[in-house]
Order: C-alpha cells, then sequence, then structure tokens
C-alpha cells in the first residue's frame, strides 16, 4: 500500500509539471484585467501571395472603438477592399477577449487610432499569412501565422478555454466571437464543447487557473486557430497547461 502510495504521488507531480491548477481554484476570485471581456472588431486588407493570402490586420482594441452594432453591421466589404486597394477585405467581429491583459510589444498599447473604417477607428495590430482555404467562411480548425510580438496575460483566477489536438497541441482561447452565434455569451463558454464538431481526437477543455498565465508569440510569430463559430485560439508553442 505505501509503494502504490508513492507512485500515485509521482504521477500527481508529473501531471502538475506545467499549470497545475489546485483542487478547487473555483474558490480564486479573479481580478480581471483591461481586455477581459471586452468588445472589439477588426478588419483585414488582404492580397494574394504564392499559396495563400497576406493580410494586415487592423483593430479597434486598445479603446480606439466599441464598434457600435449599427455602424459595424453597415460596413461594406467590398467597398472597403476597393478603396483600400486590396484584394479582398475581411470583416472580423464581433468579438470580445478572454484574456486579461496584453504585455512586451503589443501595438495594442500604442496610444492613437490612425485608420478608420465606416466611422470605426482602428489601429495596424499585426500581418498574417493564411491559406487561401482560410479565407472560406466555413474554415474552422486552419492553423494561421500572425506576426505580432506581444504576450497575452491572463490572471489568477480566471477561467481558460483550451483545445487540444491529436497530436497534444493546445490552443489556448484568446477571444469570443458573436459573428456565426451572435447570442454568444462569456458564460457561454464553459459548456462550448457541446456546440463543437471538433476533428477527430481533438477535446475541448476548461478550468480556473490559480496562477498568472502568459501566452506569447513564438520568435515574433503566433500560430492561430479558429472553431466553427469562429471563436480565436493560440497555440502553446510549449507544453499545456493541465487542470
Amino acid at each position: 500500500m505505501k509503494a502504490l502510495k508513492i507512485t500515485l504521488s509521482i504521477l500527481v507531480l508529473a501531471s502538475c509539471y506545467y499549470g497545475c491548477k489546485k483542487a478547487e481554484p473555483e474558490d480564486v476570485i479573479p481580478v480581471h484585467g483591461p481586455l477581459f471581456n471586452n468588445r472589439y472588431c477588426e478588419v483585414l486588407l488582404a492580397d494574394l501571395i504564392p499559396g495563400g493570402i497576406s493580410a494586415e490586420v487592423y483593430g479597434s482594441q486598445g479603446n480606439c472603438s466599441d464598434c457600435p452594432q449599427e455602424i459595424w453591421d453597415s460596413l461594406d466589404a467590398g467597398q472597403i477592399a476597393a478603396d483600400n486597394n486590396a484584394f479582398i477585405a475581411i470583416l472580423n467581429g464581433i468579438r470580445f477577449f478572454v484574456v486579461d491583459s496584453a504585455i512586451a510589444g503589443s501595438t495594442i498599447a500604442d496610444s492613437t487610432c490612425p485608420y478608420n473604417f465606416g466611422g470605426i477607428d482602428m489601429r495596424l495590430l499585426a500581418t498574417l499569412t493564411m491559406p487561401i482555404s482560410g479565407v472560406n467562411e466555413n474554415a474552422a480548425y486552419i492553423p494561421v501565422s500572425v506576426e505580432r510580438t506581444n504576450i497575452w496575460h491572463f490572471n489568477t483566477g480566471t477561467r481558460v478555454y483550451v483545445l487540444r489536438d491529436a497530436d497534444g497541441n493546445c490552443y489556448i482561447m484568446q477571444a469570443y466571437s458573436q459573428i456565426v452565434n451572435k447570442q454568444l455569451q462569456l458564460e457561454d463558454l464553459e459548456t462550448l464543447g457541446t456546440q463543437l464538431a471538433l476533428p477527430t481526437g481533438w477535446s475541448y477543455e476548461t478550468f480556473v487557473l490559480d496562477n498568472d498565465f502568459n501566452l506569447p508569440s513564438n520568435n515574433g510569430t503566433a500560430t492561430v486557430i479558429q472553431d466553427e463559430l469562429k471563436n480565436t485560439y493560440q497555440l502553446l508553442h510549449e507544453g499545456c497547461l493541465s487542470q
């Protein structure tokens, strides 16, 4: 019996090597940062490149705008593309952050909002590349490379939402979306897994952090995917969060 207890203890320690949470983390009351559940929207101006597209990402993040629904609904992607000499314009919103803050090199910290799309002030945030298939409105679970250097920060007590692929790679949700399900709310994310048609071998997990957690890019590049509801997740390049 003693040997069994020792073996179980070793297994518990091994499972907690990266991001382990306590048995009752729900007791931790989060003090959320300025981005948490912050409403935002983005406009992507894309041009063709060999094998895909390259897009500049403009966003309302950082107090540029709260993207009033009536103005957002009135935007004409075709006209925006024409006005900016882009191959295509992609309207990406409305979205809400589930991160608490952004640190280290994020353009979100820029105090100016020099761009305006149909009455919504925005700033240039990042550049991304994606295969042509990624432009399809129904595309999901396709990795996209985003050139950015910021680190997403989650405070102790914040609930995180994790997609784990068939190879054990983990993607942490950075924002949920009302693009497909216009009624989706923060409280719905805890049971979101029941709404997703995940690829074979994938899983959806959610739990509360008992320590602060940083989600960095990898040498200036973040790997991002979306589920079929267009909620957005970023790859954790080393290890995986665990309960």
